[in-house]
């Protein structure tokens, strides 16, 4: 996938099984969730052992927009989630290692 992406909706996210990486915010494993509003950059993404999510928009199909700006991209990248403060001290990093 090519650098960040956006979409004009909102796009929220479940993870059903597997690893996706977010290279802006770290890696998601079964259970977690997330939640973009409508034209808020994100990625670099990409997997190595697969996935199955669970995907809903708010506003229309899902369209992407990519950006022409080539983005740095890790299957391991720090744990960088962006949350409300109320919701801050319930987020944890993974501790194990995908399955992969």
């Amino acid at each position: 996938m090519p650098g960040r992406f956006t979409h004009p909706m909102v796009e929220e996210l479940f993870m059903l099984d597997g690893s996706y990486v977010f290279g802006d915010v770290g890696r998601m494993q079964r259970g977690a969730y997330v939640w973009w509003r409508e034209h808020v950059w994100h990625g670099p993404a990409g997997s190595v052992s697969g996935y199955h999510l669970f995907i809903r928009v708010l506003g229309g199909p899902l369209k992407n927009e990519f950006s022409t700006e080539p983005a740095a991209f890790s299957y391991h990248p720090p744990y960088r989630p962006v949350l409300p403060a109320a919701l801050a001290g319930k987020a944890h990093e993974l501790t194990e290692d995908a399955s992969w």
